[in-house]
């Protein structure tokens, strides 16, 4: 590792931008650019992370982080972390909706073709996962000694 003032921060944003790639991927965002960023001010109590969209036309989006996250990771709090960085991933795909909606003007038209989008797009990422998860083997009959019927005994 380089020579950098915040060994910590370093390790985290190195650790960060890894699980963003990998979600990135799986949620089928590998189209977006994302910026990982030190916000150098805590976001608020309890919050790890936020994503800010840049410019939706050109697919561009920025993650920020604070102390509160960079606890999580010196605690080893992974889980957390991990979907943290989903949450905020989520928040690329629900944009258009939610600009959408904002909108003062929208029509139903525009809202539903939205919600559409993000549909299709969250069942292509749910399938991705689903694809990577190992398959489930048919479970295995035991097998029994064949069922031997019993003389009755003649009674005198």
């Amino acid at each position: 590792m380089k020579n950098y003032p915040y060994p910590d921060k370093k390790q985290f944003t190195d650790w960060l931008l890894k699980t963003v790639a990998k979600y990135r991927g799986l949620l089928n965002l590998d189209h977006w650019q994302t910026e990982v960023i030190l916000e150098k001010s805590d976001l608020g109590e309890g919050v790890l992370m936020e994503s800010d969209v840049i410019d939706s036309g050109y697919l561009k989006a920025k993650i920020y982080w604070g102390d509160t996250a960079l606890g999580y990771f010196k605690k080893k709090q992974f889980t957390n972390l991990e979907r943290s960085v989903i949450h905020e991933l989520l928040h690329l795909i629900t944009n258009s909706l939610k600009l959408s909606a904002q909108n003062r003007y929208s029509t139903k038209k525009e809202i539903t073709e939205n919600d559409e989008t993000i549909c299709d797009h969250l069942s292509i990422a749910i399938h991705r996962m689903l694809e990577k998860e190992p398959k489930k083997k048919k479970p295995i009959k035991a097998k029994t000694a064949p069922k031997r019927r019993l003389k009755r005994r003649k009674k005198n």
